[in-house]
Order: C-alpha cells, then sequence, then structure tokens
C-alpha cells in the first residue's frame, strides 16, 4: 500500500498527540504561537528507495519541530531546555517502535539539534528531529 503523505503526516500527529509534555501537537509549523511548549510535524520530501525484490518504495521525510517558549530569565531558559529534553526523549521512545499500515519503519537520516532561534523570534527554543518513514 502506498500511503499519502497526509495520511502518513496525520499519523505520526496522532501517535506523538499521546506525549505529556507539550501543550499541543500540530500539523504543522507555526512559529510563533501561544502554547508554553508545542510540537509540530511537517514534511520535508520523498523519494523513492532503489529496486528491491518486492518492487520499489518511497521514502518519506518529515521534521518533528520541537519549541519551548521562556521570558529570557535564566531560570525560564533553563527550564525551557528541560522541557526540549523531555520533549526530545518522549518522541523519540514513541516513535522507535511504531511500525504500522503505512510504513515498515522508521529511521532517522539526521542528528537531531537544536539550532539557534531565529533574532525575530525572541524567548522561543528551537529543537529539531528528522524523521524518515519507509513505507510499506
Amino acid at each position: 500500500m502506498t500511503a499519502l503523505i497526509q495520511e502518513c503526516q496525520d499519523e505520526l500527529v496522532s501517535q506523538l498527540g499521546s506525549m505529556a509534555t507539550p501543550n499541543i501537537v500540530y500539523g504543522y509549523r507555526t512559529i510563533p504561537n501561544k502554547q508554553a511548549n508545542a510540537v509540530m510535524v511537517t514534511y520535508e520530501g520523498g523519494e523513492p528507495t532503489p529496486l528491491t525484490i518486492e518492487g520499489q518504495r518511497r521514502q518519506y521525510d518529515f521534521i518533528i519541530l520541537l519549541t519551548s517558549q521562556y521570558d529570557m530569565t535564566e531560570a525560564s531558559q533553563e527550564a525551557a531546555e528541560q522541557s526540549l529534553n523531555a520533549m526530545e526523549n518522549e518522541a523519540l521512545t514513541i516513535l522507535a517502535p511504531l511500525r504500522n499500515t503505512y510504513w515498515k519503519k522508521i529511521t532517522y537520516p539526521r542528528r537531531t539539534n537544536r539550532p539557534p532561534s531565529p533574532p525575530a523570534l525572541k524567548g522561543i527554543r528551537v529543537g529539531q528531529i528528522y524523521v524518515r518513514l519507509h513505507l510499506a
């Protein structure tokens, strides 16, 4: 079965919706938002894999964007960093064993990272998890 991009994105959002740390999980990018902690899932691109015995299979890449807001105090910045740590740990724990009718496995094509927040978004810490879905 070849899953549509939106079906895979919806499934990721649904699974990540069980996380305890973020206030909300979005199926799109929305920065800034009004939530203290948020998770966003966005499609990055896809490609067919090399021909296998079973035939050609697609891969879809998604970015799971984690955000935590703070009020510029040292204690608040530390709390935001701890929230990002908790959200990343929880997301990876949920995704690691996840297999379903849409994909047969999940891999991580790049390391997770914490890029500097854009100057226009003061008071927001950002983390990124890159996920590759190998379709069933």
